[in-house]
């Protein structure tokens, strides 16, 4: 019995999808690509930040008053959001306090040294 290796299965993957033979089935593999892709970026994120993590918010940050902000991970939600428990209030018009955790779109953080 001959084994595929994974560049040989993509091969087989990119030809059939290609060549329209997948077109009955391409609803489910829309589907089941969409779920993959959420859960290996969900993965990534919290490997790049694990909670107990410092990070700081970095000058992508849309808002201003966000920049440079210092605090710890805590969370998570969703795929790409990870909340993050200041060091202290964040000013702004919206007066955030430390006392509960933000949620951060993680390109907008970098991990700190303690």
């Amino acid at each position: 019995m001959t084994t595929l290796t994974e560049q040989d299965a993509l091969e087989v993957f990119r030809h059939l999808l290609s060549t329209g033979q997948l077109d009955q089935h391409l609803d489910k593999v829309a589907t089941e690509s969409a779920s993959r892709l959420r859960s290996v970026r969900m993965a990534r994120t919290q490997r790049s930040f694990p909670i107990g993590a410092r990070v700081q918010v970095n000058s992508l940050a849309a808002t201003k008053f966000t920049q440079g902000a210092r605090g710890r991970v805590t969370g998570y939600e969703g795929r790409k959001w990870v909340l993050v428990k200041f060091d202290h209030a964040l000013g702004g018009r919206f007066g955030y306090d430390e006392t509960r955790p933000l949620k951060m779109a993680a390109p907008i953080l970098d991990l700190i040294a303690e």
